[in-house]
C-alpha cells in the first residue's frame, strides 16, 4: 500500500440521514507517513446528506423505486434503486473536497457501483462509474490534485485495482500478482476455516501448493469458478473448500482440499454435464467423497 499523505479525513458518523456539519472537516488528521495495513478495509458510512465546505450533497427521492443525488438541492441525474453518500475527504489549504457515492440496483448480480465527486467553489464534478463486480475498498489516498482508491478484485490473477480521479478523468489499473510466489510449507491450512474458500487461493503459499499439481491456467480457472456461495470445513484430517460460480451455481464450481498429514493438495474443476477435472490427491477417499457430494 502506498503511504498516506497528510490527509484531513472526514469520517461520516451517526445515523443515516444525519447532515454532518462542515466543522468536522477538522475532525481528524492522519499523520504524514501513516500506512494502512494490507487487506484492511476503508471504513465507509451510509448517509443521505453531507455539508461539504463548498456546498450540500444529498440523496433525494427520484421516483417510487429510485433515489437520486443532488447538489444544493439541484438534481444531478445520478439515479439508482439505492444511493448513499459513503464518505468525504479533503486536504488542509486545498480548496477541493472529494465525495464517494455508492449506488445499488437492488439485485444480486454485481449490485454495487461507486462514483467520485470533486467539490470546489465552482460546484461538483461526478466521475464515471467504477467498481462494479469488484470487492471492498482497501485503501484511499487524497492528494492535492486527485484521489486514489484501491479495490479488492475477485479474480486471483488480479491482486487489486487502482482507481484515480482528478475531477476530469477517471482511470483504473489492475495490479497482477505473481502466482505461486510463496512456500506451501509455511502455510497452516487450518487458518482458512473461518474464510470463504477463494481466500486461500489468494495466498502465495497456498498458490505454490496447488501449482505443484496443476497449471496456472487450471488454477485460475478453478478460482474463477469459486466466486459465489461456498464454505470451508475440516473433515477426517482434511481442510476442504467448495464454492460455485457467482450467478452460475448450476453451471460451474470449484473444489479444493489439503491433507493435514502431509500437506498434499487436491483440486477439482466442475462444469455442468461434464466429468470433473481433478488434480493432485483427488483419489484420496476423503476428498473423493467430498467431491461426490457436490451438486454438479
Amino acid at each position: 500500500m502506498r503511504r498516506f499523505y497528510e490527509v484531513l479525513l472526514i469520517w461520516l458518523q451517526g445515523i443515516s440521514g444525519r447532515v454532518v456539519p462542515g466543522a468536522l472537516l477538522t475532525a481528524l488528521i492522519l499523520a504524514l507517513g501513516a500506512q494502512s495495513p494490507a487487506a484492511a478495509q476503508v471504513a465507509l458510512g451510509s448517509h443521505e446528506a453531507f455539508q461539504t465546505r463548498f456546498g450540500h450533497v444529498s440523496v433525494v427521492a427520484a421516483s417510487e423505486f429510485e433515489e437520486e443525488l443532488a447538489w444544493n438541492n439541484q438534481r444531478l441525474g445520478l439515479r439508482n434503486r439505492f444511493v448513499v453518500i459513503a464518505g468525504a475527504w479533503g486536504l488542509p489549504n486545498v480548496e477541493i473536497d472529494w465525495v464517494l457515492i455508492e449506488t445499488n440496483h437492488g439485485g444480486n448480480m454485481c449490485p454495487g457501483t461507486y462514483y467520485l465527486g470533486l467539490v470546489d467553489p465552482l460546484g461538483i464534478q461526478i466521475s464515471p462509474p467504477f467498481g462494479e463486480c469488484l470487492g471492498r475498498i482497501l485503501d484511499l489516498e487524497v492528494l492535492p490534485d486527485r484521489i486514489e482508491l484501491v479495490l479488492a478484485h475477485p479474480d486471483v490473477s488480479i491482486d487489486q485495482q487502482r482507481v484515480v480521479f482528478d475531477g476530469l478523468t477517471l482511470s483504473a489499473t489492475d495490479d497482477a500478482p505473481v502466482l505461486g510466489d510463496g512456500q506451501a510449507e509455511l502455510s497452516d491450512p487450518t487458518q482458512w476455516l473461518s474464510h470463504h474458500p477463494v481466500v486461500a487461493l489468494r495466498d502465495g503459499n497456498e498458490q505454490a501448493r496447488f501449482l505443484a499439481v496443476m497449471s496456472p491456467d487450471a488454477f485460475q480457472q478453478m478460482a474463477r469458478q469459486m466466486t459465489g456461495p461456498g464454505a470451508t470445513q475440516a473433515r477426517e484430517g482434511w481442510i476442504l473448500g467448495s464454492a460455485c460460480t457467482a450467478h452460475q451455481c448450476n453451471a460451474s464450481a470449484g473444489v479444493w482440499g489439503i491433507r493435514l498429514a502431509d500437506g498434499a493438495p487436491a483440486a477439482a474443476i466442475l462444469r455442468e454435464n461434464a466429468a470433473a477435472e481433478t488434480f493432485g490427491a483427488a483419489s484420496d477417499p476423503v476428498f473423493a467423497r467430498f467431491l461426490a457430494e457436490q451438486p454438479l
